[in-house]
């Protein structure tokens, strides 16, 4: 078998037939889909072992506990660890791929044997049908890693595919620990291992938006998520600096609205975003010069910030 196809499913059924169907009608068709239940409490379990009935691709499990995404993720993968197949792919119940996505992808990664993790832009709905913006992310590897410093539009989540003996052989995972910002996490993981990013600029979902995923984005969860893992690359990225100042200087490269930053903390990354100005040598094939750019402006903005600072400590 070529594909796997991994699907968390959480209390989805408002959504999920529409995503199970947009499998089903994928023009490449030698895959499979995990889909684990992640203890809903609505009918997702038994929209999926009534699809399964006549979608013979489809393996359902269903854990008796809601873990959060991550844990349904890593069932999956575990499962997908026992199987022989060329490539992984990551779908969401609430989203609807395109019919020759999969297609598009396998292409791209045959043809691409150095490409580890693949993505695609997407398009962003509130309601199928009734309009939508295009997504798109960066194409290549060196500026995808990069944006991994703004924490958002790197790759995005439900479009991936990825090597399966690869992320086998670098036991690539999600962190468990980790309610939200889990594919984050990983992301980093693999940049960490070497691995080398690509992302189609044509769209091939459609990502669904609503409040609840707008909620989770707004969380101090996630913030803190993003910094444990987004230190590790800057740690990466930046030998020479203490552990303390790879926090400073994480700490200014993002932020969702409600984020906060001591007077203190704002200045040591200001001044620490100037100073690596002069480490102009790529690590992990990253663009350095638009990473460095992109530090000083994060610097710039919260240098405004301070003659009128509303940081807490």
């Amino acid at each position: 078998m070529k594909l796997c196809v991994i699907l968390p499913v959480y209390n989805a059924e408002t959504y999920l037939l529409d995503c199970l169907q947009s499998l089903s009608n994928q023009t490449f068709m030698d895959f499979c889909i995990v889909a684990v239940n992640d203890g809903s409490t609505d009918t997702s379990g038994e929209i999926l072992e009534r699809y399964a009935r006549h979608e013979k691709r489809l393996r359902v499990y269903h854990r008796a506990e809601n873990g959060g995404e991550a844990a349904a993720v890593n069932t999956a993968m575990d499962i997908t660890r026992l199987m022989h197949v060329d490539y992984v792919a990551r779908m969401d119940a609430d989203d609807i791929c395109l019919e020759t996505r999969f297609e598009e992808q396998i292409e791209y990664l045959d043809k691409h044997p150095d490409i580890t993790v693949l993505g695609t832009a997407m398009y962003l709905y509130k309601n199928f049908g009734e309009g939508s913006e295009i997504a798109t992310p960066p194409a290549d590897d060196a500026d995808i890693k990069v944006r991994l410093f703004h924490a958002a539009g790197n790759l995005y989540n439900p479009t991936t595919m990825w090597r399966h003996d690869w992320f086998v052989q670098h036991q690539i995972h999600y962190t468990e620990s980790m309610r939200v910002a889990g594919d984050f996490d990983m992301w980093i993981q693999c940049a960490l291992q070497g691995a080398k990013f690509a992302n189609l600029q044509k769209p091939l979902l459609h990502y669904r938006i609503h409040a609840s995923q707008l909620t989770a984005q707004n969380t101090d969860a996630l913030n803190t998520a993003v910094q444990i893992s987004l230190q590790k690359l800057v740690a990466r990225l930046f030998p020479n600096l203490t552990e303390k100042e790879v926090g400073d200087l994480t700490a200014i490269c993002h932020g969702f609205g409600n984020y906060t930053l001591s007077l203190e903390q704002a200045e040591q990354g200001i001044a620490l975003a100037q100073r690596v100005q002069s480490e102009t040598q790529s690590i992990l094939g990253e663009n350095r010069a638009s990473l460095l750019a992109y530090l000083l402006h994060k610097a710039t903005i919260w240098q405004n910030l301070l003659p009128k600072n509303s940081f807490s400590g």
